[in-house]
């Protein structure tokens, strides 16, 4: 296996290209709460704004460098090791990511994003704290949903059960850290989170944003609800060809 899965590394930062990468730089920036980490691994551009110890593009270098000639260009004369599905002469610094070793250390095969595979070879290398940058997947009054979501927290509760801690920023929608918050039990800050159902209805909350009579909270769990909706209409648009309303609105339709 290649020198740099070797490194020994306990702790590291994982910076995808979501908005929440921006905690990044802000804890990074702090004097107080400097995030100090072993390694720091980035996806795709990420190597253009961050100092790292790998890049994961984990698509075919040659087929990124058809479809994007001058990163293609750039990558050839990169420095930092480029964590890749196959790698290349002409790409000094690729390296092939080690899959069935990490498949055998996951027990499963389930990869459907880069973030899925870097959490995958953290599981391989023994990494003991993980903290996730950027990986949010779907974002507030959006209809785009990224794929993967379900792979990374699948993987990510893999990574628990082996007994590796993860950090989210509160920013990030991944495993609904957006609806965390801090409170005091027993003189100790804790991190919890609303419950559906025990504390929180998604159709009720959208209804009182409707209303104008909801609050931030509401606003925040309102938007699976609105989504929801929002994806069922874009379906029947399809097919009946009648555009579809934003829900609390008018159809163009009507």
């Amino acid at each position: 296996m290649h020198e740099v899965f070797n490194t020994g590394a306990k702790s590291v930062a994982i910076i995808a290209l979501g908005p929440s990468s921006r905690d990044y730089v802000s804890q990074m920036c702090s004097k107080k709460g400097f995030l100090g980490v072993d390694e720091v691994w980035g996806v795709n551009t990420a190597q253009r704004c961050y100092r790292l110890d790998k890049v994961f593009i984990m698509d075919d270098l040659k087929v990124m460098e058809r479809r994007y000639p001058e990163w293609g260009a750039e990558l050839k004369r990169e420095k930092v090791p480029i964590i890749t599905c196959k790698a290349y002469e002409d790409y000094p610094a690729s390296v092939a990511f080690p899959l069935q070793e990490v498949i055998d250390s996951v027990e499963d095969d389930y990869f459907s994003t880069s973030v899925a595979y870097q959490i995958g070879l953290a599981i391989m290398m023994g990494v003991k704290d993980l903290y996730i940058y950027g990986a949010d997947y779907y974002y507030p009054n959006a209809i785009a949903v990224e794929s993967g979501l379900g792979c990374v927290g699948y993987l990510l509760g893999i990574a628990k059960g082996k007994g590796i801690n993860f950090k989210v920023p509160n920013s990030s929608t991944l495993m609904d850290a957006h609806l965390a918050y801090q409170t005091e039990e027993d003189g100790k800050t804790v991190v919890k989170r609303k419950l559906y159902g025990y504390d929180y209805n998604p159709g009720d909350s959208f209804q009182k944003i409707q209303e104008g009579r909801g609050d931030e909270w509401d606003q925040k769990f309102s938007q699976k609800d609105y989504l929801g909706k929002l994806k069922m209409q874009v379906a029947e648009a399809k097919k009946t060809g009648v555009a579809p309303a934003v829900p609390g609105t008018t159809s163009q339709a009507e």
